[in-house]
């Protein structure tokens, strides 16, 4: 998807600008887009069909609890990296 980006990117700050090409460009990106997201979607089935529900909620408030404990590091500035 990187490097889908990363042409779209080229192709937007060239010269002359190829509005067939970027759109072309474009939906490359949008279909990797896509498919990382089935991807993980599918990561998330499998993991909830290998450990169960009651593992899987627990999972999820974990994961949840983690991204309110950073959001709060960030507003805090607490998670400045030195």
């Amino acid at each position: 998807m990187e490097r889908e980006q990363f042409e779209l990117e080229n192709l937007l700050e060239g010269e002359v600008l190829d509005e067939a090409a970027v759109m072309e460009q474009f939906k490359r990106l949008e279909k990797a887009r896509g498919n990382l997201s089935t991807e993980r979607f599918n990561f998330i089935l499998g993991v909830r069909k290998t450990i169960g529900l009651e593992r899987f909620q627990r999972l999820k408030m974990f994961h949840q609890k983690l991204r309110r404990e950073k959001i709060r590091r960030w507003r805090d500035g607490s998670d400045v990296k030195r």
